[in-house]
């Protein structure tokens, strides 16, 4: 495998330094070369970038080896990759401070005792770069080619990870967000336990390790994965970095095929799952299916979930889309099945974790799928999902299923524009059965007197009523709330006791109007029910 970087190690075994001596610096001969400068100035600093090699009779500093020595600094200072003088011409040797400051230092300092045209040099140094970027360039497409070649055998996951590790002679981890994680060679336990914490110490931290290189594996611009690589030849970093690139980039390509395929298989399985929902299949059919998904599903809790998604043009490929939420639902602990029906995706979802926190994790799964690229392009409506009741066996899905139908009607009648889990709708569960049993009006009518004062006369007692219910009688807070003066409260307090009774702020008549106010907001707006 080619190095990226030519050195001064390198250029010390060209023909053109055969008659090179090196009087000190041993320990940097593997300093990178970027560049060759003749310099024969005593200010330099302005003049370097870094790893610059340079070329010098000498001819500022002759014969005085305190400016040399500060010449020399200017160079250490600004990350010079090393130092060749000419002797003979201005000056017959080095100061012996130079050569212990270089020695120090780890500073390559090297001299030709007789004269040499600097330009052959350069042009030698020059040939020399372009001849390793030449190599790295045929390297790498030796290696693209390989990692192509690869993508169309079968388990080329694997192949891929042993090719980049075997090419590169370095130990390599995949690190999958899942829990996945893969060591090529094969190490022994306690030794992939110290790679592990390397890796951990860098990713956790904005600390540099040299010898630990990264990069995120993304599908669709969702991270799936880390791919590690353990450099033990620093001069190589720079290459492997490329390589590692491509590697990413062929692994990326590899799982997004494999998830491709597996939504593919799930689609063709949409039948059996609309049976799942209408609770049509025995507990014992649906673990039996379950298992052969997952060998090792213990599950801890069904539910549905039901997203609304904007006009779909015919062409569109929709497993493209769901590829990409069943990993991410799988990352936050979920087994999915995604069918697609009229304008609506329903998730059929197994909860493979604890239910203490399975809320949580699916808010953070929707909040992901938001962020995708995916969601920028406008083909889904994510103000509406709607999430019903975790349920504790597999026969009754169709029971959570019918709640995330209630919660999507109850979103729709009360405009939430948030993801709703149905057990978190609390008293508007047992209305909006009022409500299918046409026995809402019933409540309403408590605030009926209210409702037609404000419908003949313009007037806003209905909000006034709302907000000084809220704000638990506080006169104060009501007419800050309302926008309006304390006096035009207090009349419209009067208004609402002839309406409604002196006694409607107590406790057992206040919420029979609360309610009352409730359902008039969920009756108010016609209903927009999902079918199915």
């Amino acid at each position: 495998m080619s190095s990226l970087t030519l050195t001064v190690a390198d250029i010390l075994d060209r023909p053109i330094f055969k008659h090179a001596k090196l009087l000190a610096g041993r320990e940097g001969l593997q300093h990178t070369i970027r560049w060759v400068h003749v310099i024969e100035v005593t200010e330099i600093s302005q003049l370097l970038s870094g790893n610059e090699f340079i070329l010098s009779t000498g001819v500022s500093w002759q014969g005085e080896p305190d400016r040399g020595l500060a010449w020399l600094q200017q160079l250490i200072a600004n990350d010079a990759a090393g130092l060749c003088v000419e002797l003979g011409t201005y000056m017959d040797e080095i100061p012996e401070a130079m050569i212990e400051l270089a020695e120090e230092k780890a500073f390559p300092l090297i001299i030709f005792d007789r004269k040499v045209r600097f330009i052959d040099i350069t042009q030698e140094l020059n040939r020399l770069q372009l001849e390793k970027h030449y190599q790295l360039i045929s390297d790498l497409e030796w290696f693209s080619n390989r990692l192509n070649h690869l993508l169309l055998k079968p388990n080329s996951f694997q192949k891929i990870l042993r090719l980049f590790s075997d090419y590169v002679n370095a130990q390599v981890v995949y690190v999958g967000i899942d829990g996945d994680t893969k060591f090529f060679p094969p190490v022994k336990k306690n030794q992939q336990l110290s790679y592990m914490q390397q890796f951990e110490a860098v990713y956790d931290s904005s600390s540099q390790d040299p010898t630990v290189m990264f990069q995120p594996i993304e599908a669709v611009g969702h991270k799936i994965a880390d791919l590690v690589v353990f450099v033990n030849e620093h001069e190589r970093a720079d290459f492997v970095a490329l390589l590692l690139e491509r590697t990413v980039t062929a692994i990326a390509q590899e799982k997004m095929r494999i998830l491709y395929v597996e939504e593919k298989q799930k689609h063709r399985q949409e039948d059996w799952g609309k049976a799942w929902l209408k609770g049509e299949h025995t507990e014992e059919e649906v673990e039996n299916y379950l298992l052969t998904v997952d060998p090792k599903l213990q599950p801890a809790g069904y539910c549905t979930c039901l997203c609304k998604v904007a006009a779909v043009d015919e062409e569109t490929d929709m497993t493209y889309y769901t590829t990409i939420f069943s990993s991410i639902l799988k990352q936050k602990g979920f087994l999915s099945m995604i069918i697609v029906e009229g304008n609506h995706l329903i998730f059929a979802l197994v909860n493979k974790r604890e239910q203490t926190n399975w809320k949580q994790r699916l808010r953070e799964a929707f909040q992901q799928m938001e962020q995708t690229d995916l969601i920028a392009d406008g083909l889904f409506d994510w103000t509406s999902v709607s999430i019903g009741k975790l349920v504790e066996d597999s026969e009754s899905l169709s029971e959570s299923y019918l709640t995330a139908k209630d919660t999507r009607s109850i979103q729709q009648q009360l405009a939430l524009t948030k993801p709703t889990f149905y057990d978190e709708l609390y008293i508007y569960q047992y209305l909006w059965k009022l409500k299918k049993e046409n026995e809402l009006q019933h409540l309403i009518a408590h605030i009926e007197p209210v409702l037609e004062y404000d419908q003949h006369h313009k007037g806003q007692m209905l909000p006034t009523l709302e907000m000084f219910l809220q704000v638990n009688g506080s006169k104060k807070e009501a007419a800050e709330h309302l926008y309006i003066v304390r006096q035009t409260l207090y009349h419209r307090i009067e208004k609402l006791k002839e309406l409604l009774g002196g006694d409607f702020m107590e406790q057992e008549k206040r919420i029979m109007i609360e309610l009352a106010i409730k359902a008039y907001r969920l009756q108010k707006n016609p209903s927009n029910n999902v079918q199915g």
